[in-house]
């Protein structure tokens, strides 16, 4: 019997005043960094990003690996090649 168990690591800010947008993003980026780095250390790194969990600064098709992703463009290419999508839908990760 293997078992895996893997932590959900999630940070969520509030803060007032846009004068601090970029503060409170690069801060935001910092801690996620430094927390990858802590995890890849002690090897208990994964690759996987939940979507609805990932930070803007983070490569979540990266998780689904590089066949998947190849697959995803594919599909996307078939489907919506002038990229329709992409360009209508604001925000949000693309592939």
């Amino acid at each position: 019997l293997i078992l895996f168990l893997y932590k959900v690591f999630s940070v969520v800010y509030s803060y007032y005043g846009q004068e601090n947008d970029d503060l409170v993003r690069i801060a935001g980026t910092n801690l996620i960094d430094r927390t990858v780095e802590f995890a890849k250390e002690r090897d208990l790194w994964h690759r996987f990003f939940y979507l609805n969990y990932a930070d803007v600064s983070q490569d979540v098709f990266a998780g689904y690996g590089e066949e998947n992703r190849e697959r995803l463009r594919g599909i996307q290419t078939r489907w919506d090649p002038e990229g329709v999508w992409s360009k209508l839908q604001p925000g949000g990760f693309k592939v």
